[in-house]
């Protein structure tokens, strides 16, 4: 009875350790947003500049911070169901309040609604999203939900054949901290066949760095 009880007991304080593992942090993106129309259809290209501020919680430490950074990707939508889906990737840095540097570097996987362009009111979704945080004290990786309102206005288009919004776009993430593996790909919160191939392969270039390395060895080489 003894050895079920201590069983018990390390099991709860295990799963309380782990619960207070919690990331929360709110962002705003004020970008560019390109739109194709094909019929119903709206192809999207995006990119702007993301400001991400929070807390990483890891047991009993807080650890507040503030970054800054970029956020580009792509979408798809439909003019009469006024249903979306964007793919975006992010990179910010920053610094913890103790002043420590902090680096995040993540992707987002939306899917909105209501995006009507006669008010440009962009519309509001929920998704998920996943991210690495890199500290002094090493690396979090981070997965949770999210949701996001956009709006924006109508501006001059670079290509004729296009049409372009100015906007800013304000996400409020709740995540939980995960045990590291050797196969990141497992740790994704989404289905990797949701993504266009190329935007999933380029966020993970971005998380693992792959990319950057084969240019290093290359330039060495050079």
């Amino acid at each position: 009875m003894r050895t079920a009880f201590l069983v018990m007991l390390l099991a709860t304080i295990s799963w309380s350790v782990a619960a207070q593992d919690l990331f929360h942090a709110e962002g705003i993106s004020v970008g560019q947003t390109v739109l194709w129309f094909l019929g119903s259809q709206v192809d999207t290209t995006f990119d702007g500049t993301l400001d991400l501020a929070g807390t990483l919680q890891i047991g009993d430490e807080q650890l507040p911070f503030a970054s800054s950074g970029m956020g580009y990707g792509a979408g798809i939508g439909d003019t009469g169901t006024l249903a979306a889906t964007l793919w975006i990737l992010f990179q910010t840095t920053g610094s913890l309040d103790s002043g420590e540097p902090i680096a995040l570097r993540g992707g987002i996987y939306v899917l909105g609604e209501e995006a009507d362009l006669n008010t440009l009111s962009l519309g509001a979704g929920a998704g998920m999203f996943f991210l690495i945080a890199d500290l002094p004290a090493g690396t979090c990786w981070v997965s949770g939900t999210l949701t996001t309102t956009a709006s924006g206005v109508f501006v001059p288009a670079d290509d004729p054949l296009t049409m372009q919004i100015e906007g800013t776009a304000v996400f409020a993430f709740e995540g939980e901290v995960l045990e590291t593996t050797e196969v990141l790909i497992e740790q994704l919160p989404w289905d990797e066949a949701t993504w266009p191939l190329e935007t999933h392969e380029a966020l993970i270039a971005l998380l693992t760095g792959v990319e950057a390395e084969a240019t290093d060895q290359e330039e060495e080489t050079d």
